[in-house]
């Protein structure tokens, strides 16, 4: 704000026949205006970023309970079905 009052300032203050341009004027505003504009903007982007990582972080924990979940009753059977054939293989040892 303060750059752009002072290009004003500067641009009011000469002739009207002078050479200041509105080229000029973008040249004293332009940097200022960048730098504002990147303040205002970073703290969203970062935000944004933010919340991106907590929703693929909160999926990524939801996937791998319900993964684990039917993984564990998969491994319940493999166990059960394990410990029958290895019943059955006993008792057909004593035969």
């Amino acid at each position: 704000m303060d750059a752009l009052e002072k290009a004003i300032e500067l641009y009011t203050s000469k002739a009207p026949n002078s050479l200041l341009t509105q080229d000029h004027l973008l040249h004293f505003i332009q940097e200022p205006v960048l730098d504002m504009v990147r303040e205002s903007v970073q703290p969203l982007i970062e935000d944004l970023r933010r919340q991106v990582q907590e929703m693929l972080q909160n999926q990524s924990q939801e996937m791998y309970k319900t993964l684990w979940g039917k993984l564990s009753v998969t491994l319940q059977m493999v166990e059960t079905i394990s410990q029958r054939i290895e019943q059955g293989t006993a008792e057909s040892g004593h035969s």
